[in-house]
């Protein structure tokens, strides 16, 4: 029996929040899944988009299906938009696994998952509520206020928490992933993603 899903990441960050979000089938609208796997390559967010394919090819004859994930902002990257990065992955793909594997990017990067109105957010970096949380934020000119996210999601939640001393961990990122409401996300790769998984893995 093949197990369900591979899933090549380009950190441990971005495999924590994936492990956070299929820990709630039932939010996501998906079946439970069973023997998911999480490879890395060593060249992170530049390694996954040019190698990805061949690392999800080894799993093609044990897995139904594989995503290919990594953020958009890196260094030197040959394209600039998520969708070029996202074609070129899943030509690749394609070779092995058909129509049975996709890629998503996260664009900039998967911080920008982090921002939510949700109390879980400054409850999970250090903070007594949201809305002290954006207060602070915009006081640093690092949210403007009639703006959805932050302009720069990494740098602010880098700052929020060592705002609060709170120890930089991809553990964050699970704990989020695990209690966020997914209801009012509207982030493009995140809803590719959660798409993807109830296409894939339907409720019965």
């Amino acid at each position: 029996m093949m197990s369900d899903l591979v899933v090549v990441v380009a950190d441990g960050g971005i495999e924590q929040a994936i492990r956070g979000i299929l820990s709630r089938p039932h939010a996501v609208g998906i079946r439970e899944l069973a023997g998911v796997e999480y490879p890395k390559l060593h060249k992170m967010d530049e390694g996954t988009y040019s190698a990805g394919h061949e690392l999800a090819a080894l799993y093609s004859d044990t897995h139904e299906h594989a995503l290919v994930i990594f953020d958009l902002a890196w260094e030197g990257r040959p394209v600039d938009t998520a969708s070029k990065m996202m074609e070129h992955v899943e030509e690749n793909l394609q070779k092995t696994w058909g129509s049975r594997a996709r890629c998503v990017v996260i664009d900039p990067e998967l911080e920008s998952w982090v921002w939510s109105g949700s109390p879980h957010v400054a409850d999970s970096l250090g903070w007594n509520s949201i809305s002290e949380l954006r207060h602070w934020l915009e006081q640093n000119r690092l949210w403007a206020g009639d703006s959805v996210k932050p302009s720069d999601p990494k740098a602010a939640y880098l700052r929020a928490i060592r705002e609060k001393k709170i120890p930089k961990s991809n553990a964050i990122f699970y704990k989020l992933a695990s209690k966020v409401s997914f209801q009012r996300c509207i982030d493009p790769a995140f809803l590719r993603l959660t798409s993807t998984l109830r296409e894939w893995f339907p409720r019965a």
